[in-house]
């Protein structure tokens, strides 16, 4: 069959005829679609020149419909009771109250040290000064230690410890202390900088950096008192002081920030010659290092072809003869000190596993002069050992005896046929000679 021919606006016609047929279905299945502002809907062909093209079919849904879907979903979500409810108050708690409270006790707490002891050495009548004490502070928490020659005296409070200070040193009393641990700086050793740079230049480039130096030195050759380049650097107390270890370079040069070692030398005053205190706060009458006599060291007169006097012990030395007695006693007493403190903070390592059929039970303690070097003690180490194997104990010398008896028997029976073979033999020869 053949189809009848249409005109351009019989075709347009019939095409707009279709378009208005598809609307009209639209409109009777979604009927309240007013968001839909466009009249053709996805799921509709498009017409272009009266020819229609399919689009992606998507499922139109409606609202309502979706609301319910959204219903669904709620209702199928399943709800646990609460176990706990039985433990719930009908107090009101106070969220900002408890937060703030939550955030002290995860604070670190920093426990404040005690103020160093104050030695005193002359104290005249002791119940007097304990008043004193006592009306200055304004209560009774101090505490004091005697010794032989010196009064110990402790505080609790650093605001005691400096009211204290000032009435000893207003009385011009003899005695000596330590840094409060809250006025401590931190020290640092800074290395490989030029001597010869001014101390100015290296406190100004620090406080450039965030750090405040309270003092700088440069470091001396012990011996020959040459200038290194290391600096010892005392800064003030503060929450950055770590941070100088970061730093890498000063007045145009590569140094080096480390902690300073732990010197183990015994500390003398330089002011009274004494040990374990410094001069800085020391208020004991001064003493001189070569005469002994009561003044400064730096102001001392005394020539220096006249042989010194130890103001310690007066013997024919300076007070910083390491060799002095005064010093032994005073590193004894320390080591002393250090092993009993060693031994209540560790109570099982003085426990010592000893055999005694291999120990001599004699004390084998040696002091410093009879000290020896590895050489000589393995020597001495063979010698008692060639010692003790020479002595033979009761049961060595009764088997030795015994075979030595043994042996000399069968000697002699060997021995005295051969013998008198021999005499025959030289008889024979002799009568052959005549």
């Amino acid at each position: 069959m053949h189809r009848k021919k249409l005109s351009q606006a019989q075709y347009k016609k019939a095409a707009r005829e279709k378009e208005e047929k598809e609307k009209k279905a639209i409109n009777q299945s979604v009927p309240n679609n007013s968001q839909n502002k466009s009249p053709i809907s996805p799921s509709t062909p498009t017409s272009r020149d009266g020819l229609s093209f399919p689009t992606n079919s998507k499922r139109l849904i409606s609202p309502s419909q979706s609301l319910r879907n959204n219903e669904q979903k709620k209702q199928a979500t399943y709800v646990s009771k609460n176990r706990f409810s039985l433990f719930a108050t009908n107090e009101t708690v106070d969220t900002d109250h408890q937060s703030t409270n939550m955030d002290l006790d995860n604070e670190p707490i920093t426990a404040t040290k005690p103020p160093p002891p104050i030695f005193i050495r002359t104290v005249n009548d002791y119940s007097t000064f304990c008043a004193q004490i006592k009306e200055l502070i304004k209560c009774d928490n101090f505490s004091c230690k005697s010794s032989i020659n010196v009064i110990k005296l402790s505080t609790e409070t650093a605001e005691s410890y400096r009211s204290v200070i000032r009435f000893l040193q207003e009385n011009k009393a003899d005695f000596h202390t330590y840094q409060l641990k809250q006025e401590e700086a931190y020290r640092v050793v800074l290395r490989n900088l030029h001597h010869t740079t001014p101390i100015n230049v290296i406190k100004n480039e620090l406080e450039s950096l965030g750090h405040t130096a309270r003092n700088i030195t440069n470091v001396l050759q012990r011996t020959t008192k040459m200038p290194l380049p290391i600096f010892f650097i005392d800064l003030e107390p503060a929450l950055n002081n770590k941070d100088i270890f970061k730093i890498e370079f000063i007045h145009y040069t590569k140094i080096k920030v480390e902690e300073p070692r732990f010197n183990h030398q015994t500390i003398q005053c330089l002011r009274c010659q004494g040990f374990g205190h410094t001069k800085s706060y020391c208020y004991h009458p001064p003493k001189c290092v070569r005469c002994g006599e009561n003044d400064l060291s730096d102001t001392c007169q005394k020539s220096k072809s006249l042989p010194a006097k130890c103001a310690l012990c007066e013997g024919n030395h300076s007070a910083n003869y390491r060799g002095c007695p005064i010093h032994k006693e005073f590193q004894s007493t320390q080591q002393s000190k250090r092993k009993t403190y060693h031994i209540q903070k560790n109570p099982g390592s003085n426990h010592i596993n000893v055999n005694l059929n291999n120990v001599n039970t004699t004390s084998n303690l040696t002091t410093d002069s009879e000290k020896k070097t590895y050489a000589q003690a393995t020597n001495n180490t063979n010698e008692n050992k060639n010692k003790q194997s020479n002595i033979p104990s009761s049961a060595h010398t009764d088997q030795f005896t015994q075979k030595l008896s043994s042996f000399l028997d069968d000697f002699k029976a060997i021995i005295n046929p051969l013998i008198s073979l021999l005499t025959t033999v030289i008889n024979k020869l002799i009568s052959n000679d005549k």
